[in-house]
C-alpha cells in the first residue's frame, strides 16, 4: 500500500535558525519603532492602499516585527524542556533582562514625547534603583523580563504540579508579577511562554491559544514553528549563547546612537 502523500515540506529550522529569524524580525520592528519619528519621509511613505487606508513602509516592518515574540516565547519553552540546568538557565534570562534595562530606557527615553526624563539614567543614586526596581521614570521592561517570568512559571509548575491548588496560586502570583512589573507583552507575554510548554504535545491547539492572546498579527509565527526540527542547531556552548543575548542591548545601543544622530 502507498503511504499517503505529504503535502508539507520535512522540518528544516533547527532552533538556532529560529533564533536567527526572531532576532532579524525584531531588529526590523525595532527600527520602525523608534527611528520612524526621526525619518518620517521613509517610514511613512504609502507603498500601495488597502481599501480606505494606506500601507506604508511603517507598517510593513511592523508586521514583520510580530513574528519576533512568538518565536522567543516557544524558544523559551522548548530551552525549559531541553536545558540540564533550569537555575542557571533563569538566572542567565534574569542577568540578561537586567544588562538590558539601561539600553531599553535609551531609546524609549529618546523617543519624542517619551515618559520620564533621561536624568533618571545620570544620577549616580539612582544608579542601582535603575538595575532592579520600578520608579516614575519607567514606562515598560525589556522583553527578557518576560521571558523570565515565562521560565519561572514552567519551573514553579513542574515543582508543584503533585500540589494544584499550590501551583496555580504560585503561577497565578508570577503572572500578576509580569503584569505589575510591565514587563514587555505582560501578561500575555507570560501565559504565551506557559501555553507552549503545557501543550507541547498538542502544537496545534498551542499555537491557537497563543494566537488568541497575541492576535492573528503574530499568525505567521506560528507557520515559521511548523517548521522545527527539534535540533539545537550552529548555536552550542557559552560563547554564542551569550552573544545571542548580548545582541538585544548591543541593537539598542546602536539604535540610540542614531537617534542622536538623527534628531
Amino acid at each position: 500500500m502507498n503511504e499517503p502523500e505529504n503535502y508539507f515540506p520535512k522540518p528544516f529550522l533547527s532552533g538556532s535558525a529560529l533564533k536567527v529569524i526572531a532576532l532579524l524580525a525584531m531588529f526590523i520592528d525595532h527600527a520602525a519603532v523608534f527611528l520612524a519619528p526621526f525619518v518620517p519621509a521613509f517610514f511613512y511613505r504609502e507603498l500601495f492602499p488597502l481599501g480606505d487606508r494606506a500601507i506604508t513602509v511603517y507598517i510593513v516592518l511592523r508586521l514583520i516585527g510580530r513574528i519576533s515574540f512568538p518565536i522567543f516565547a516557544f524558544l523559551v519553552a522548548e530551552g525549559c524542556l531541553y536545558t540540564k540546568n533550569r537555575l542557571r538557565y533563569a538566572a542567565s534570562l534574569f542577568v540578561a533582562a537586567i544588562l538590558s534595562k539601561h539600553a531599553f530606557a535609551l531609546v524609549h527615553l529618546m523617543s519624542p514625547g517619551a515618559k520620564g526624563t533621561a536624568r533618571a539614567l545620570l544620577l549616580p543614586k539612582k544608579a542601582f534603583t535603575f538595575a532592579i526596581f520600578q520608579g516614575a521614570d519607567y514606562v515598560t521592561e525589556n522583553v527578557f523580563f518576560t521571558l523570565f517570568f515565562g521560565c519561572l512559571g514552567i519551573c514553579l509548575y513542574d515543582l508543584l504540579k503533585k500540589k494544584p491548588v499550590f501551583m496555580a496560586c504560585a503561577i497565578a502570583a508570577v503572572g500578576l508579577l509580569a503584569w505589575g512589573f510591565r514587563a514587555d507583552y505582560g501578561l500575555a507575554g507570560f501565559l504565551a511562554v506557559m501555553l507552549f510548554y503545557l501543550l507541547r504535545e498538542y502544537y496545534i491547539f498551542a499555537a491557537v491559544a497563543v494566537c488568541c492572546i497575541l492576535g492573528v498579527i503574530t499568525l505567521p509565527a506560528y507557520v515559521i514553528l511548523i517548521f522545527y526540527n527539534k535540533k539545537r542547531g550552529f548555536v552550542r556552548g557559552p560563547v554564542l549563547k551569550y552573544l545571542f543575548y548580548a545582541l538585544y542591548p548591543i541593537h539598542l545601543y546602536v539604535l540610540f546612537w542614531l537617534q542622536y544622530r538623527l534628531r
